[in-house]
């Protein structure tokens, strides 16, 4: 059985949902009162497009999270670089 993980005692529902919960609480780490956005809503709450927030990432005006293979923006992080540079 090489390669295989063989769990006995646990249902597949329960696996995921404890699966779930990890990530859930990985995503939120120490600042478990912030909001964590998706692209599409970081975009939408700062009123602009997908490819200038990607071009703001990329310039380092907002900070991203790579979180499994997908990009994520802190509110308060986003707020503060606003205010940083005044926009």
């Amino acid at each position: 059985m090489e390669g295989k993980i063989i769990l006995e005692g646990i249902t597949a529902e329960a696996l995921i949902s404890m699966i779930a919960d990890v990530v859930v609480e990985k995503l939120q780490g120490s600042k478990s009162e912030d909001v964590l956005m998706t692209r599409h809503d970081a975009a939408k709450y700062l009123s602009i497009g997908l490819s200038t927030l990607s071009r703001w990432t990329s310039e380092g005006r907002v900070k991203s999270h790579g979180i499994g293979g997908k990009i994520y923006y802190y509110k308060s992080e986003i707020e503060r670089s606003m205010e940083t540079l005044k926009v």
